[in-house]
């Protein structure tokens, strides 16, 4: 029987797939998950071995590697799930409008990084070993590490209307009612209210903060001629957002609207035909709100041309989003952005939290109001974590 020659496609899809990696392209038959492969005393690093600790399974067996007893143990499906958390996920580095991983793995090419400052070669080669892996350095898709027309566009104030115009028009409205209620949080000093400075049960308390005499002094979407209430519907963003310590005295008011307010909501997807992830507004708001300071005139801008166009406020994704899910931002299959594939869009849209920025000084001027005010103690802090290579 004549073998068929592989087509244009099947060979720039191989080529492409030489490139790509993570655990979700390695072949099912590859990640058994019936028989123990290594444990955490496998490691040299304690990164990894900390890591394994934590996907493993406690069992009393031996572990056929070391010879350990006892311990975390791990299958290829949990060793391979230890590889894309610890060099995959624990290497991504942050751009300044977004982020990539520095290192994958594959089945199809050996590992092609070099002796370096904190890589841990031995413990590598188990995982080269019984996964048949290798590691390479990954050269991400352009739109991963923030290159996007619209953005580009935008971060040129001879530019930024027009953009500006066109996100008011792909974005859609939202309305909060009198049922709605969210949160606001006040972190005061922890001397400044022992001294009786701050009087907890004054609503006022919880309007927008005093304007800025500096735009730099300002936040992400106040400016010196507007000022903006935050706040959220999630109390850990509220605690994340505003950088809370335990040396600090934390209030929290829960808020409803007096009257319907209108908001444009930027944490949802623009009514616009789907496009490049370089090329589509999405991605361009998406990298906007999860970047710096250093993106904070760009969503001043905004801000003031929604409050023009007759919005009460704005709905846009927190900057701990990915934190507070745990999740990794802009992630990619087959380097596919998530967001463009229309079926993953709902699990996209789940990973982004909601703040609200309301225009003006909305308590004094009647269109909000306080219902509850609470003291919050910060009872207990845990963090998950997970762990990546030094030196990259």
């Amino acid at each position: 029987m004549r073998s068929v020659a592989p087509n244009k496609f099947d060979r720039a899809f191989s080529r492409h797939l030489l490139q790509e990696g993570g655990i979700e392209l390695l072949p099912e038959e590859s990640l058994n998950d019936a028989a123990v492969v290594a444990c955490a005393e496998c490691f040299e690093n304690e990164g990894l071995r900390l890591g394994a600790a934590g996907v493993g399974r406690e069992h009393s067996s031996l572990c056929p590697r070391c010879g350990a007893i006892g311990g975390a143990k791990l299958t290829k499906r949990s060793l391979a799930a230890l590889a894309q958390s610890f060099f995959v996920r624990g290497s991504v580095h942050r751009t300044e409008f977004g982020a990539a991983p520095l290192i994958k793995f594959n089945d199809k090419r050996a590992t092609d990084i070099g002796a370096c400052p904190g890589w841990p070669s031995g413990d590598a080669a188990l995982f080269e070993e019984i996964l048949k892996i290798g590691f390479f350095w990954y050269g991400p898709p352009e739109w991963q590490v923030g290159i996007n027309e619209n953005l580009a566009k935008i971060e040129q104030e001879d530019e930024r209307e027009q953009v500006i115009a066109r996100i008011l028009q792909a974005y859609p409205s939202e309305v909060l009612t009198e049922a709605d209620k969210f949160y606001r949080l006040r972190k005061v000093p922890g001397d400044a209210y022992a001294l009786g400075k701050f009087d907890s049960t004054d609503c006022d308390q919880f309007d927008s903060p005093p304007l800025p005499a500096k735009s730099e002094d300002a936040g992400r979407l106040d400016s010196p001629n507007l000022p903006v209430l935050y706040g959220s519907p999630d109390l850990q963003t509220c605690l994340h957002e505003c950088r809370v310590t335990v040396e600090d005295a934390l209030f929290l008011a829960t808020l409803r609207p007096v009257r319907e307010l209108k908001l444009l909501n930027l944490a949802s997807f623009p009514d616009e035909p789907p496009s490049h992830p370089c090329e589509d507004l999405d991605h361009a708001m998406v990298m906007l709100f999860l970047a710096g300071p250093h993106a904070y005139p760009i969503s001043r801008a905004i801000a003031r041309a929604a409050r023009d166009a007759g919005y009460d406020g704005l709905v846009y994704p927190s900057f701990f989003s990915m934190l507070r899910n745990g999740v990794q931002p802009f992630e990619s299959y087959f380097g596919l952005s998530n967001r463009s594939i229309s079926e993953l869009r709902p699990m996209e849209a789940a990973k982004m939290i909601p703040n609200l920025a309301i225009f003006g000084r909305p308590i004094q001027e009647g269109m909000l109001t306080v219902t509850c005010i609470n003291r919050v103690i910060l009872h207990k802090a845990t963090y998950s974590i997970h762990f990546g290579p030094a030196g990259l």
